[in-house]
């Protein structure tokens, strides 16, 4: 090795199992699982320190699931699947508490995302036409007390943008005050939450947003497009764009903020992993993670792991410190 160099780092574990590629992975809240969603139609849950596969469940009962959450006290686990439905789990024992559906116009709209509010209070979910329903976790298999149709709906009066064709993802803010949606025709509306409290306000763009995340300040809005390279940052408060992170030289597929909000891991089809200075933009590591697509990305709650998923169904954690 050359004089000064640094060694490239190597996971701590690697987790087999997944017989498809992954489009999810998030610790709980006390870092002691780790839940991995997969195109082969089930969710894993790993201890987190040992990789010991601890419960798989089929979360979809065909093609793919696209999204997992944990609710803010790790007593819930909520997962998004093709199939059209809104699944929610007991991740301590793998049971399944139930599930929600809706009917879409066509058979790819799929459920496409989960997220709780940070108080844990409420379950969002959007679907590919554009259906965003909202539960309150208590009694989420009651009927959604927010039944948007699809974001064509008046509000305060005023026809709201309206995407071309649906929507892909759905995050809240830090604070709860703001519920951020990404569509296909490239455009983010930041919704006042709770509805209605303003007028929303929308993001262009143009390309199929994939990712939307805020920093854990609330002070940046992170935001991946179909096919773009480069990563996009916005001041979600005054709605202009901040310095873009270029680096990767292929599609990034997922994102993730330390929980600190200091660096933030991005995933590739460049086949790598780099974690950022979200700040002044610079990249600091990058992770020759996999010879495959990197599909996704988490740290720990303590900051001091990372784990990074493949098209190839593999999941890899990494030593975190230092970084």
């Amino acid at each position: 090795m050359a004089q000064g160099r640094k060694p490239q780092p190597v996971p701590v574990l690697t987790l087999t199992g997944h017989t498809a590629f992954v489009t999810s992975v998030v610790f709980s809240p006390d870092g002691t699982l780790l839940a991995s969603a997969s195109g082969d139609q089930t969710v894993k849950l790993w201890d987190a320190a040992t990789g010991q596969l601890l419960h798989t469940l089929a979360a979809s009962s065909r093609l793919y699931v696209s999204s997992v959450a944990f609710s803010p006290d790790g007593g819930l686990l909520a997962t998004a699947s093709a199939d059209k439905k809104v699944r929610v789990w007991n991740p301590a024992t793998g049971g399944l508490l139930g599930s929600r559906g809706v009917r879409t116009r066509q058979p790819w709209q799929g459920a496409a995302e989960v997220a709780f509010s940070p108080q844990g209070t409420q379950l969002a979910a959007v679907w590919g036409d554009g259906s965003l329903r909202v539960w309150k976790a208590a009694d989420w298999r009651s009927r959604p007390w927010w039944p948007r149709s699809d974001f064509g709906t008046v509000a305060h009066g005023k026809p709201t943008p309206k995407p071309q064709r649906g929507s892909n993802v759905v995050t809240f803010s830090p604070d709860g005050t703001q519920l951020a949606t990404g569509d296909h025709d490239g455009g983010v509306t930041l919704w006042p939450w709770p509805w209605p409290g303003g007028p929303p306000r929308r993001l262009p763009g143009q390309g199929s947003v994939t990712t939307v995340l805020f920093s854990p300040d609330g002070r940046r809005l992170v935001t991946l497009r179909r096919g773009e390279a480069t990563v996009t940052v916005w001041d979600p408060v005054t709605d202009q764009p901040r310095p873009a992170l270029n680096g990767h030289q292929d599609q990034v597929n997922a994102a993730a903020f330390r929980p600190d909000g200091r660096r933030l891991a991005t995933g590739s089809n460049d086949e790598t992993v780099r974690v950022w200075d979200p700040v002044t933009g610079r990249s600091l590591v990058t992770l020759a993670a996999d010879t495959c697509w990197q599909t996704g990305v988490a740290f720990s709650p303590d900051g001091t792991r990372l784990a990074t998923a493949g098209e190839n169904g593999t999941i890899k954690l990494w030593d975190a410190t230092g970084w």
